[in-house]
């Protein structure tokens, strides 16, 4: 009899992921308020909307997938509504590694590839993942791609 399948992980996108969007948004702001100051009113409604856009796209960054990583396996399901669910079982994990992005490294934040054994299968992608390379480390465990470290 195996043991219950515990979850390890669980989570969607960091929102640091988007730091950009944000680092827009935080511009927009400024020039709204100089153009609110100005009495330039239809200049700042437009810099709102924008700010109004930039936070809807990082939502939608943020909640377009969730991600569970348990004792046996990764389920990503992505999409809204029923939407579509990836399932890898560990044991079928070929590789892990860990991208990162320009802003990236600021905030520990990552994206984990998952490549299958099989070929004619898709890497599984996990994008916006806090602290990715100890992530990586418990997968590469877990998979049997490496030995835990020891202590000395």
């Amino acid at each position: 009899m195996s043991p219950p399948e515990r979850v390890l992980w669980e989570g969607r996108s960091s929102w640091a992921d988007h730091a950009v969007l944000f680092l827009f948004m935080g511009a927009a702001s400024l020039r709204a308020a100089l153009a609110a100051r100005s009495d330039e009113w239809m200049t700042a409604g437009l810099y709102l909307l924008a700010i109004g856009l930039f936070a809807s796209i990082a939502a939608l960054f943020h909640y377009a997938a969730f991600y569970r990583i348990s004792s046996e396996r990764i389920r990503i399901a992505s999409g809204w509504g029923a939407g579509k669910v990836c399932e890898i079982p560990l044991d079928q994990i070929r590789s892990v590694t860990v991208r990162r992005d320009v802003l990236n490294p600021w905030f520990n934040v990552g994206t984990l590839v998952i490549t299958p054994r099989e070929d004619r299968r898709e890497p599984a992608v996990l994008k916006g993942i806090p602290d990715p390379d100890r992530l990586k480390q418990r997968l590469d465990w877990l998979a049997g791609l490496q030995e835990p470290a020891r202590s000395a």
